[in-house]
Parts: C-alpha cells; sequence; structure tokens
C-alpha cells in the first residue's frame, strides 16, 4: 500500500484497482507491468509504483469521464455488462416518457452514470406510463448498485425537464415525481381572474399527483378539489414543485384552478361561498360607495348565509361589519385594515384583525367580549347583511 500525495491509500490489488477503474483484467496487468519493469531496492520500488499508481488513475479518470450532457446505463452492478448513453440528453423530447423497451436493458438496469447540465433534472420510472418508484438526477455522479436504492433491474422509462419553468405556468402530471400525462397551464394569470378553469378533458381531472409551478410576484394560484372551487384547496405562490400531492390530501383530487392578485384595491370586500375563496363570489369596492352606516341584505347575492371565507383591504379608520341578521344584535363580525379568511370556523383557526362579538350592540361592538376561537360557536354560513362606518 502506498500513499498519494492527496492523502488516499491505494491497495495495489487486482481486484481493488478492477473495482475503482470499473474495467476488468486491468488492474492485474497493470500490477504484473510494474512489477516486472520496476527493478530496485524496496524504498525505490515502492516509490516508483506510486508515482505510476497516481499517473495511471488520473488517465484512467479521463478516459472514463462522462461526457456533458450524458447519462449512461449498464446492465450490471459496477458499470459492467451491457450499457446505453443518452447523449445528448436535452436534444430529447423534454418532459415526454422515452421508454427502455428495445434497448436490452428494460428492467436490467444495475448501475449509471451521468453528467447532466445545471438545471436539467433527469428521471428513471419504474413502469413505462411514468408510474411506480423513480429516481431523480441532477448534477454530475454515478451509481455503482441500483440495489442499494431498491431500484435493481427496474427502470423501464426517463425523461428530461429544466427544473426552471417559464414564469406564469403551472404543469399537472397524471403520476408522482412528475411521470405520465402532462398538462401545462401557461399564462396562468393572464387569463380571466374570477374564472374556475376546469381540468375535464385534460386527461389529468381528478389524476394529477405531481405539480410544479412559477407564479409571479404579488399573485397565487389556488387548486381545488371540485370544479366550482368547492372542497380541500392547495395554494401555489413563487416557484416550486410538489413530486406527491397525496401528501397534502389533494393526489388524484384536483379538478379546477384559478389565480388571483394577493393585494385587492383599497376599500375592497370580496365574500365567498366556500373555504379557500372558493365557489360563489362578490366583491365589494369600494364600500365607501355605499352609505355609511346602512345595512346592506345579502338576499339575492347567492351568499346569504352562505359565507365561509373572505379577503378585504380597508384604508385606515374603516370599519367592515358582517351580522347575523338586521338586528345587529346576534353574531357580527368587524373587520378592519387588510386580511383574509381562509375558513370561518373559530374553533380551528385564529382570525388577526378580526373582532367576534356576540348579543352586543354593533355600535358597541368594539368594546364588547372578544369570542375566543375555542369558545365561539361557529360563523361560516350565518351573515346575512353587512355595513361600513368610520372609527378613529
Amino acid at each position: 500500500m502506498c500513499w498519494t500525495p492527496t492523502g488516499f491509500s491505494l491497495a495495489l490489488n487486482p481486484r481493488r484497482v478492477n473495482t475503482m477503474l470499473g474495467i476488468k483484467g486491468t488492474g492485474r496487468y497493470y500490477y504484473l507491468f510494474l512489477e516486472h519493469f520496476v527493478e530496485g531496492g524496496d524504498m525505490y520500488k515502492t516509490t516508483m509504483i506510486c508515482l505510476f499508481s497516481i499517473v495511471f488513475l488520473f488517465i484512467a479518470s479521463i478516459s472514463h469521464a462522462i461526457p456533458p450532457n450524458t447519462v449512461i446505463i449498464y446492465e450490471h452492478h459496477n458499470f459492467q455488462g451491457k450499457s446505453l448513453t443518452v447523449s445528448p440528453v436535452t436534444e430529447k423530447a423534454a418532459n415526454a416518457l422515452h421508454s427502455l423497451k428495445g434497448t436490452g436493458l428494460h428492467d436490467e438496469m444495475s448501475s449509471y452514470r451521468y453528467n447532466l447540465p445545471e438545471g436539467v433534472e433527469f428521471i428513471f420510472y419504474e413502469h413505462s406510463d411514468g408510474n411506480g418508484r423513480a429516481i431523480r438526477l441532477s448534477g454530475t455522479s454515478e451509481h455503482s448498485d441500483t440495489k442499494r436504492n431498491n431500484f435493481k433491474d427496474c427502470a423501464s422509462a426517463w425523461k428530461w425537464f429544466y427544473k426552471n419553468i417559464p414564469s406564469d405556468t403551472v404543469i399537472f402530471y397524471e403520476h408522482k415525481n412528475y411521470g405520465g400525462k402532462v398538462v401545462t397551464a401557461s399564462g396562468a394569470t393572464k387569463q380571466d381572474e374570477d374564472k374556475y378553469h376546469s381540468l375535464k378533458g385534460s386527461g389529468v381531472h381528478d389524476e394529477s399527483s405531481s405539480i410544479r409551478w412559477n407564479i409571479p410576484p404579488g399573485k397565487r394560484v389556488m387548486l381545488y378539489v371540485h370544479s366550482d372551487g368547492d372542497g380541500n384547496a392547495y395554494e401555489l405562490n413563487g416557484k416550486g414543485d410538489d413530486p406527491d400531492t397525496h401528501d397534502n390530501g389533494l393526489g388524484d383530487n384536483i379538478s379546477s384552478w384559478r389565480w388571483f392578485a394577493d393585494k385587492l384595491p383599497i376599500n375592497t370586500a370580496e365574500l365567498y361561498k366556500h373555504s379557500h375563496f372558493g365557489g360563489k363570489a362578490i366583491k365589494i369596492t369600494p364600500v365607501t360607495r355605499y352609505p355609511e352606516n346602512r345595512l346592506n341584505s345579502l338576499k339575492g347575492t347567492g351568499l346569504h348565509d352562505e359565507i365561509t371565507s373572505i379577503r378585504w383591504n380597508l384604508e385606515k379608520g374603516i370599519v367592515f361589519a358582517l351580522y347575523q341578521d338586521d338586528q345587529i344584535t346576534n353574531r357580527n363580525m368587524w373587520l378592519t385594515n387588510e386580511g383574509e379568511i381562509r375558513k370561518l370556523d373559530p374553533s380551528k383557526s385564529t382570525f388577526l384583525g378580526v373582532t367576534f362579538s356576540v348579543g352586543t350592540s354593533g355600535e358597541d361592538a368594539s368594546a364588547g367580549p372578544v369570542i375566543r376561537p375555542e369558545d365561539a360557536p361557529g360563523y361560516n354560513d350565518c351573515f346575512s347583511t353587512w355595513k361600513w362606518m368610520r372609527r378613529d
């Protein structure tokens, strides 16, 4: 054994050299070559063998370097047996599944090497449709035995894509780990802000199990379980991805989506029928165009006793008040400044900037009892009138 200047040891035996280089027979012949041609005392021979080792391994590392934009698949572990080279990767169709059938390596991959451009992700799939287990690759590396990550002889297909997707885009995938059918919503926030966009007929309606997105600043996209915006929801903002939406209860459940701006115009209130700003909605803007202190009924709006989520943006000193009825002595809620309530269920949420008042006159509600969330009887689907007023 000798120590190289880098501090790594090299055991001069055929098995060790073969394993390091991943080629058959080389280690044995290399060792015999040195034993035959290097003469002299033990110290001299050891020194010369170390120098030859450094040069040999350097040349071998160059000869086995993976070219850029390349993935190499091997039949056996330690990069042995049949091989398949995918190069250049990014000249193949992006976001498309490429089957390994007919290559001799379908369900036969036991090791692989790769050298991928920055920003590129490469994925192996267990099944040809992109379903099942997956291995995600990026950068430059290798894996000498896929048995170690429970993927031996499992690869049936692969795909690649750029990690950075275009701005204002949401991509829906049929399966986990971005496999299966793909549906791209480009220019998402350039479409009608108040419209629910159904995924029916797209191939991923109630079938999407992974998503990627890039949403412009100041905007968000909501994904809904039902086409009318009802049920559970998933909020997207900024850049991100989710390889498995089952983790948040939306796997194979997304039916529609919509977008809206984070900030409402000043002196505006938006009332929604469903939680997470879904379903039927009305926008009251500006609230100050209505007479101050006048009760306004919600009858005929589709939201009478049906409000479950709210957004608002009010100038300082303006109060937007919701009441259970026109007596203003039962349940009421005052909103000030700016905020939102995703679900009117005080038993599960804490609402900042919101005063809950029960059994107190609306005129004196600011001095009345503030109901703690755990004590509140529930405020969803109970408001039928509203008004605005000025308060210092």
